[in-house]
């Protein structure tokens, strides 16, 4: 993987096996840095929601 950070890293293979992300898809995320917005954001539940358009 790219991700330098051993947390992040540590995430992003977690939340591949746990969401069944294809390689594209992990791809995506690590591009758009989403192991920084959960962290960045207040309410994680809410982005968490919003980036994966459910309810």
């Amino acid at each position: 993987m790219r991700v330098q950070d051993k947390l992040a890293r540590t995430f992003y293979a977690e939340e591949c096996a746990k969401s069944a992300w294809r390689v594209r898809q992990l791809e995506r995320q690590i591009n758009t840095m989403y192991y920084q917005r959960i962290l960045a954001s207040q309410d994680k539940s809410l982005c968490m929601r919003a980036n994966w358009g459910k309810p």
